[in-house]
């Protein structure tokens, strides 16, 4: 993991999650690029347009500069990178990913408004359904600290080959903090009774997958996330699986408005 990206807008939660991307890109030893980006302002005067989108950039540019700048002094040996951009935040993102290479995104919760949004369809929930590479969402709370457990919440009813491929990606990432990977899957009272499987590597390594019973993903989520403990948080992102189910009905918001864990969108390719 090499490269890392972390959209800001200034505010005290995107500061918390560049300072999170700081310490995670120190210890991999990654480059970070920042990305800020400020939408058009509205006026009908083209004049006064023109004007106002220097001063905005001027100032912007300004700030980010003083900004890197004291990341630099706080991160001596962190290759740090900036970048602005007048545009709409979650196109100009995803045009942004799409036309560079990036291992990771990093990206908080919420934005400047300070409102505090259920991440359905909020910028974070829709960059990480759509980025090429895993999305890392840091809650206002999260501090960086050694990730040693990181908890992954599988969809047995993935295709055998795209799981293991995805395995073997989350166990890569695992691999460079030395974490332990803690595989749960949700069976609901529809399913039949399943038992606890598991899966080997390419190593040869086996790793067993814990069964959790519930009548719902969210409330199987949740009392695995409450019965645990982990630094991280991993999600399977997969058009109509369960973890699909996840994101169309809000839950993924509700855990991370209610909980205090770092959570990691990996999407199938």
């Amino acid at each position: 993991m090499k490269t890392i990206l972390v959209p800001i807008d200034f505010s005290t939660h995107s500061d918390n999650a560049l300072n999170f991307a700081c310490h995670m890109a120190s210890d991999l030893k990654a480059k970070l690029y920042i990305l800020t980006i400020q939408s058009l302002p509205a006026s009908d005067d083209a004049n006064m347009a023109i004007e106002l989108i220097n001063t905005i950039e001027v100032a912007a540019k300004e700030t980010l500069n003083k900004k890197v700048v004291e990341l630099k002094k706080a991160f001596k040996y962190l290759e740090i990178s900036s970048h602005f951009v007048f545009g709409i935040p979650s196109l100009t993102i995803k045009e942004y990913l799409a036309s560079n290479s990036f291992d990771l995104v990093i990206m908080g919760t919420r934005g400047i408004d300070g409102i505090r949004k259920l991440l359905f369809g909020s910028l974070a929930q829709s960059i990480s359904q759509h980025a090429p590479c895993p999305v890392l969402i840091i809650h206002d709370s999260n501090h960086y600290e050694s990730i040693k457990r990181m908890a992954v919440a599988i969809d047995l009813e993935t295709k055998f080959g795209e799981m293991h491929a995805m395995l073997e990606k989350i166990h890569c990432f695992a691999a460079l903090f030395r974490a332990k990977l803690n595989l749960f899957n949700i069976h609901t009272q529809n399913d039949k009774p399943a038992d606890d499987i598991q899966f080997k590597l390419k190593s040869g390594e086996p790793i067993k997958v814990e069964v959790v019973h519930s009548d719902s993903v969210y409330k199987g989520i949740e009392q695995y996330c409450n019965t645990n403990t982990f630094e991280l948080l991993i999600l399977t992102k997969h058009n109509h699986t369960f973890v699909e189910q996840f994101f169309n009905r809000n839950v993924f918001g509700e855990i991370l408005q209610n909980k205090s864990i770092p959570i990691m969108v990996f999407q199938f390719s």
